[in-house]
């Protein structure tokens, strides 16, 4: 009998514990991106109308080095190869997505 309380009094003891499955959320950073390929001798990039940048060309898929980053949501990118307006395009970029803009 001494022996049953002392298990039922165990197993109450294991039961009333926080012992269950435990969810973890992290929250990935608010950031996109812009890549940017092709012939870019001359080409200056407008982004909203407010930032104004020379881009330099992303040699392979692997590397960051020429990425540059944004905020998601809905951009307007104009591209100007030797002051002549090549690329006027307005796109929405989600969280942690690459849009890709090719200069030919």
């Amino acid at each position: 009998m001494r022996f049953i309380l002392i298990f039922l009094t165990i197993l109450l003891l294991f039961t009333c514990g926080d012992y269950g499955y435990i969810q973890e959320t992290k929250q990935i950073q608010t950031e996109s991106f812009l890549s940017f390929k092709g012939d870019l001798e001359g080409v200056l990039v407008n982004i909203d109308g407010e930032k104004e940048f020379v881009p330099e060309a992303n040699q392979d898929d692997f590397s960051d080095k020429y990425i540059y980053k944004i905020t998601p949501g809905t951009h307007r990118i104009k591209v100007y190869k030797n002051n002549t307006l090549i690329i006027d395009e307005k796109f929405y970029i989600g969280n942690q997505e690459t849009k890709e803009i090719i200069v030919r």
